[in-house]
């Protein structure tokens, strides 16, 4: 992920990307991204209300969520930094990792209470500190 000026622009597959931002950065980030499409080259579409997102980070952080997801979190294209969607836990996600040990996790409002269950159980076993 790219970010810059209190907003994040994922790269989700090879014609999906997704940006993301603090409220009060909203209108700002569309109004530039409508003029970057507006030669008709993709379109935008609010989302904002689809995903709930739940930050996860401590020591264990990068073991919790290898057993969650099973990723490999030693390959390059994990690095602090990069997104993916994978699945964690119940839910299909999209995975920012912000720093060695620390990750955002964009989870579907509809998965988001069972989701927050499974974090508060699972997170237990860790040590990990979980923050809405």
């Amino acid at each position: 992920g790219q970010c810059a000026d209190g907003a994040c622009l994922f790269r989700l597959g090879p014609d999906e990307w997704w940006a993301v931002c603090e409220p009060e950065r909203r209108e700002a980030l569309e109004i530039r991204l409508a003029r970057v499409l507006a030669d008709g080259s993709g379109v935008l579409v609010d989302c904002s209300s689809a995903s709930v997102a739940v930050s996860v980070g401590g020591v264990a952080a990068v073991d919790f969520l290898s057993v969650g997801s099973g990723l490999d979190f030693d390959a390059p294209d994990r690095r602090p930094g990069r997104v993916t969607r994978t699945r964690v836990g119940n839910a299909t996600v999209v995975l920012h990792r912000l720093g060695d040990r620390a990750f955002d996790i964009y989870v579907p409002r509809s998965y988001a209470l069972s989701f927050w269950d499974w974090l508060e159980d699972a997170a237990q076993e860790f040590g990990v500190a979980i923050r809405a």
